[in-house]
């Protein structure tokens, strides 16, 4: 009766273990991965995904802020708020694929927007029917089938640590 329940805490405590057990080893990068790294960031522009040894299946949406002698400084999103990242953590840069039509949607945008409401102060009533007629054309497109997926742009991996392979997914 006793090895059945022994049996069951041994593999308990292995799995609990095994649990914890971190992805990756707690190496030090050699010198020509950190001197790589730092001609990576010296000339990155826009925005970067960061993989730590953290979390080394997630992506961390990094704005370049500033390179310090151990630490690389991100700032996040509309905030701007600023996040420190060990360059002994970092395990990958990887320059996420652009929109070509990002600055073109944005101006229509804003012209759209400018127009809404400059009919509304003008004529409520035409605002309204307007709404009325476009609401449900939009509500309808949006309901639609989703878009097939584009592959003409790809993750172009800028930094990868050598002794550590990269776990997550590159579009």
């Amino acid at each position: 009766m006793i090895r059945p329940t022994l049996f069951v805490f041994i593999l308990f405590a292995a799995c609990t273990a095994h649990a914890q057990a971190t992805i990756y080893p707690q190496a030090q990068p050699s010198p020509s991965d950190i001197a790589a790294m730092r001609s990576v960031l010296q000339y990155a522009r826009g925005s970067l995904d960061i993989i730590t040894l953290a979390e080394p299946r997630k992506r961390l949406s990094c704005r370049f802020g500033n390179l310090t002698n151990d630490t690389l400084v991100c700032k996040r999103g509309l905030t701007h708020k600023e996040q420190s990242i060990a360059l002994n953590d970092i395990v990958a840069i990887i320059e996420p694929p652009h929109s070509k039509g990002g600055p073109v949607a944005k101006s229509f945008f804003v012209a759209g927007l400018a127009l809404g409401i400059t009919v509304l102060f003008i004529d409520p009533i035409v605002a309204f029917v307007g709404v009325a007629i476009v609401g449900p054309i939009i509500l309808i497109h949006s309901l639609g089938p989703p878009a097939p997926p584009r592959y003409d742009s790809h993750d172009l991996v800028l930094f990868e640590r050598s002794d550590l392979p990269l776990l997550v997914p590159l579009r």
